[in-house]
């Protein structure tokens, strides 16, 4: 992936709601790799991906994303993972309103909290969008109005554009309208949080640590904010501090009358953590 200039952050996983970035590729194969690395960040941050297919079928990108290991199946199921063409997320090419597509992506945002995810992720494939959008300075105008827009709504976003189809000077003028580059390696989530919808609720998996805690607070209020009864599995939890366990028993007592935690497949390690932390709310239930 060509880079020219601009801050890279190490990790996707726990992106600053509102982070705007750029990718500049050469090829499918880098697209596809930087995609995957995105998605793969916001599902296991249990936010919303919106995935935006220009170059490529929707059934394809669908299948290089597995290829890549990230789990489209139960992400695609609870509406966790969304793809679309261009003309549904944008509009019809040489018709494009940026005020419209503005209002658009806003609307997305506030159904993705309220639809109870922590907040919405767009990967989209720009490829030669400045066509689509007009000219080289209309698509400058987007990028420009995106970055306080995602900023007010919380949207994390990687623009993903074919550097074959600019010159330079306009692709370095790119990656200025955005806070940085995506990078072209990330450290792997230490935790994962994927939704559920039948039962409602959510799986936690990996180590659950001070780092995390702010993650799993987010994605933990915005599930119960669409629904105060969560089935919380566990199952898959190999580390907890008690820190971060704290903001569970923190986010429960802030429940309705009728709000409970469910905590399902708790292990030993786990459960010794809580009874030694001293945390109890009758809202927590472990099963």
């Amino acid at each position: 992936m060509t880079t020219l200039g601009g801050h890279s952050p190490g990790s996707l996983w726990d992106a600053r709601p509102g982070t705007h970035l750029c990718a500049l590729y050469r090829g499918e194969a880098e697209l596809e790799q930087t995609a995957a690395s995105f998605v793969t960040g916001g599902l296991a941050a249990g936010d919303r991906v919106l995935y935006v297919a220009s170059d490529r079928p929707a059934p394809q990108v669908r299948t290089s994303l597995e290829v890549h290991q990230v789990p489209t199946g139960l992400a695609m199921d609870c509406g966790q993972l969304v793809i679309q063409n261009f003309a549904d997320a944008y509009g019809e090419p040489g018709e494009l309103d940026l005020a419209q597509m503005e209002a658009d992506f806003r609307a997305a945002s506030r159904q993705a909290r309220a639809d109870g995810f922590g907040g919405l992720r767009v990967a989209a494939e720009m490829g030669n969008f400045a066509d689509a959008i007009g000219s080289v300075e209309r698509l400058l105008d987007w990028e420009r109005l995106c970055t306080p827009m995602q900023r007010e709504e919380g949207i994390t976003s990687v623009c993903q554009y074919d550097q074959r189809w600019f010159t330079e000077t306009d692709a370095a003028r790119l990656v200025t309208e955005h806070a940085g580059l995506a990078p072209d390696t990330v450290r792997p989530p230490p935790v994962r949080f994927a939704a559920t919808d039948a039962p409602w609720g959510l799986i936690v998996s990996g180590e659950l640590d001070l780092a995390s805690r702010e993650v799993f607070g987010r994605v933990l209020r915005a599930r119960l904010a669409a629904r105060p009864w969560l089935r919380l599995d566990v199952s898959g939890l190999v580390y907890a501090e008690a820190a971060a366990l704290g903001v569970l028993y923190q986010t429960a007592a802030q429940l309705p009358g009728d709000g409970a935690i469910v905590m399902v497949g708790a292990p030993y390690q786990l459960r010794r953590v809580i009874d030694l932390a001293g945390f109890c709310d009758p809202r927590v239930i472990i099963d």
